[in-house]
């Protein structure tokens, strides 16, 4: 489990992080695909609940949405980056700066 919950976290690392904007927390409900690859996605829905999809595995996360910045929450763990909706290009920007851009699945 607490592999499982460290993979999901560094894959959070990877995917999900975002330059400033002022985006609404409804902006981001949808699924989002990463680098045209229908295995690695995020998807977020209007409940609250986040699942990130890479290589045939998914993780089921809690997310909030404060303006422009995303929290993403697994087993008692936080994760909190900022994010820009910007048409159908999410973009997330993780504490050290790295981002990752993904586009909204059709």
């Amino acid at each position: 489990m607490k592999k499982l919950v460290a993979l999901s976290l560094a894959l959070i690392l990877c995917f999900a992080l975002v330059a400033c904007g002022d985006s609404e927390g409804g902006d981001i409900v949808g699924k989002w695909i990463h680098d045209g690859n229908e295995d690695q996605y995020m998807t977020f829905k209007s409940n609250g609940e986040c699942i990130v999809g890479n290589a045939g595995r998914e993780i089921e996360f809690e997310y909030e949405v404060d303006g422009n910045e995303l929290k993403l929450i697994n087993v008692g763990r936080e994760m909190v980056s900022e994010f820009e909706v910007d048409g159908d290009t999410l973009t997330i920007t993780d504490p050290d700066g790295s981002t990752m851009e993904l586009k909204r699945a059709d």
